[in-house]
Formats: structure tokens, sequence, C-alpha cells
């Protein structure tokens, strides 16, 4: 099976900071009615995601048009009244997505706030994209999925087996793109560095197709997760921490491949 080698792995995938003993204990206080099933992860996405979308789809309603009239006092306030709910919902999410991943049982309330919250930034910033270059959001969304469809095959067939090792090297990996990513954001800030940074050197798509590579890994480790959570008689609590970290990973493969597609169409 793929998740071969987990038995005395510590659990990183999905934000799940919880080795085996603990699995065990938590499962010494409980009935087979309250452990977590394939059912009550799936109804943990279902939630989580259809809160994402549906929210998303407002952010890209509050979102400002390309064709709004600057000069217009009334645009003028939608535009500021709309940045502050985009600096709210993106703090918000900030705040929820930290808590959430530092706990090892998030209340659902927790999951379903950091979906609302996260829906919107996807759906503002997808509509930024898009009026820039059309017909970006679409294409990402369908290489989204298939990315996901992939990592899901990969992991099923056992072509990559999630054992310490691979732990390890997502672990630095994502560790080490995200110093990455505050770097070149001080670069760009500090104005020593024009456009996305680094994303707009000739290295750009390959850093961004890595990210990409990260994102899939992280999502094999997901699976792995919710597997040996389901297979050691995990609270049932524990199918929302597992739909957090789905989320989590297929957010960060959209946003690299929307930026990927961004880059490559700036240098048409």
């Amino acid at each position: 099976m793929a998740n071969n080698g987990m038995n005395k792995m510590p659990f990183v995938g999905g934000g799940a900071y919880m080795s085996n003993s603990k699995f065990y204990e938590a499962t010494a206080v409980i009935t087979n009615s309250d452990v977590m099933t394939k059912k009550t992860v799936n109804r943990a996405l279902d939630a989580s995601f259809g809160l994402l979308v549906l929210f998303a789809f407002f952010g890209w309603l509050a979102s400002p048009s390309a064709n709004i009239n600057a000069n217009s006092m009334t645009a003028q306030s939608a535009v500021r009244g709309f940045s502050v709910i985009l600096i709210v919902a993106l703090v918000a999410s900030l705040i929820l997505g930290i808590v959430a991943a530092f706990q090892t049982m998030p209340k659902p309330v927790l999951v379903l706030a950091y979906s609302t919250a996260e829906g919107f930034l996807v759906g503002a910033i997808s509509k930024t994209y898009e009026i820039a270059y059309q017909g970006i959001v679409i294409t990402a969304v369908l290489a989204t999925l298939c990315v996901v469809a992939a990592s899901w095959l990969v992991y099923r067939t056992g072509l990559v087996k999630v054992n310490q090792k691979f732990m390890r090297f997502l672990l630095i990996a994502v560790f080490a793109y995200i110093i990455l990513n505050l770097v070149n954001f001080i670069l760009v800030i500090t104005g020593t560095m024009t456009g996305v940074g680094v994303f707009s050197t000739q290295f750009g798509p390959l850093i961004s197709l890595f990210a990409i590579g990260l994102g899939a890994l992280m999502l094999i480790s997901d699976l792995a997760v919710i597997d040996q959570g389901i297979n050691t008689g995990q609270p049932v609590q524990f199918s929302w921490k597992c739909a957090f970290g789905i989320m989590l990973s297929v957010i960060w493969i959209y946003f690299e491949i929307l930026r990927l597609l961004a880059v490559l169409n700036q240098r048409r």
C-alpha cells in the first residue's frame, strides 16, 4: 500500500502533527459510532469546499470590474469598501488557518469559518487575474482538477511511498519554498525586483512547476493521513482536520497554477 512505513512516522500531512501513540490514546475512549470513516471525511469535504466555492462566487461578484469608472465617487467608495472587506478576509483566513493548523481536532465551525474567508479571497484574487488575462481562471481550475486527479491516482497505485523520508523531504521543501516567497516579497516591496520578483525571471516557470509539484505531494500526504486516521479509528472530529488539509493543498495548487499561467501570459 502507499502508506507503508508510516507506522512510526509523525503525521504532517494536512497539518495533523500527531504521532501514532496519540492516535491510539484517542481511540481508547471512543465508540465505533464516534470514529471517522470515509463517509464522515466526505461530508466534511463537501461542507468545506461547498462554502469555499460559494464565497469564492461572492468574492468574484464583489471585486471591482475592469470597466469601472475610477473618476466616479461612487466607484471610488466601492473600491475602498471592497479593499476593507478584502483585508478583513485576508486577516481572518490567516488567523483561522494558523489556529486550525495547530489544533489536532479542530471544531467544524473553525474549518467552515476558514472556508468562508478563504473562499472570498480566492474569488476576489481570481477576478483580478481574469481581468488581466481573460480565460486564465477556467484554465487554472481545469489544470488544478487534473493535478488533484493525478495525485489521487499516484497515491492509490502506490507509485509514491508515503514514508518517513517522504515526509522529511516534504517538510524541508515546503518550508524552503515559504522562505523563498518571503524573501521574494521583501525584494518586490523594496523595489529591488519588479513584477512578481523571481517569478518574472527565466527561472520563474520552473519555480512555479516545483511549487505545483509540492502541492501535489502535500495532497498525497493528506490522503495518507485520511487512510491511517480511518485505519486507526480516529475520532470523527479528525475528519475536519483532514478536510482542512485537503483544502489547503488544493488552494495551494490552484494559486501556483494561476501564477504560472500569468507569468507565461506576460511573456507572450
